[in-house]
């Protein structure tokens, strides 16, 4: 498992330093190709299904906390109907949209259903009206409602309680 973490951390920032790819993608690619052709037992430990029971818990506070650090207070204050509106309604007519489809298409019930910003800008396209500031904070607005609507959607169907605890527990 040290391997993988470490296969995964190098390939990782390895592609960073010679692309313009998040060094996320590297780990996710290589926890997917460890998933699919590593030995399949790996899971069945009860020691890592404890580790991968609270990461999960975890992960989305890391996500949440590390987004609004790159984020520029100033520019949404000063534009934040701008920034709220293009964080929002993108979003509502995808989550709309998709709960539509899946519900004609596929038939499922109603209830289941930022690089090119900064490359665009460090070529001076943008950077008069602040482009690039603009889709990134609402960008990271955008996966913030998505992250914790994700999380109640998920709780309100899967955790078994009662539906007002489903939507208010704490995660």
């Amino acid at each position: 498992m040290t391997g993988v973490v470490l296969a995964g951390y190098t390939v990782g920032h390895t592609l960073e330093r010679y692309t313009t790819i998040n060094p996320v993608v590297g780990m996710t690619l290589i926890g997917a190709l460890y998933r699919n052709f590593g030995p399949p037992n790996f899971l069945e430990n009860p020691v890592a299904d404890v580790i991968d029971f609270h990461l999960r818990r975890i992960y989305p506070v890391i996500i949440l906390t590390k987004g609004p650090l790159g984020w520029n207070w100033d520019y949404i204050k000063n534009n934040s109907v701008k920034v709220f509106s293009l964080a929002t309604l993108p979003w509502i007519v995808e989550c709309l949209s998709t709960a539509f489809f899946a519900h004609i298409l596929l038939d499922y019930p109603w209830y289941w259903v930022l690089p090119t910003a900064m490359a665009l800008s460090a070529r001076g396209l943008g950077v008069k009206k602040q482009i690039s500031l603009l889709v990134g904070n609402a960008g990271g607005l955008d996966t913030a409602f998505t992250e914790g609507m994700f999380g109640v959607i998920n709780s309100a169907i899967f955790y078994p309680a009662s539906f007002t605890y489903r939507i208010v527990k704490p995660e």
